[in-house]
């Protein structure tokens, strides 16, 4: 997936990755403040920079233990995220 794919897109309010995803890339869903749910894969390896970064609604998120790499402001300005799971890994 390309680059700010969904960068400050207002219509989406779930996002459901495909199951080959390996790695979601930075700022991928930057400013999408409708989206409230984001479904993560159990094949994701690696979540990019600033990925959600500023989805205010976002109150879901489940990180699977694929994952072994989180980068840096991921969910900066997520203001109502209430339920976050992150794998010790």
């Amino acid at each position: 997936i390309p680059f700010t794919t969904f960068y400050r897109c207002s219509s989406i309010s779930n996002i459901v990755f495909s199951k080959s995803l390996k790695f979601i890339e930075s700022s991928i869903a930057y400013g999408c403040e409708s989206i409230k749910n984001i479904s993560i894969p159990n094949t994701v390896t690696e979540i990019g920079d600033s990925a959600f970064a500023y989805c205010k609604n976002l109150i879901n998120i489940s990180i699977p233990n694929s994952v072994i790499s989180i980068g840096n402001y991921v969910f900066s300005g997520c203001k109502l995220l209430t339920n976050i799971t992150i794998p010790n890994s």
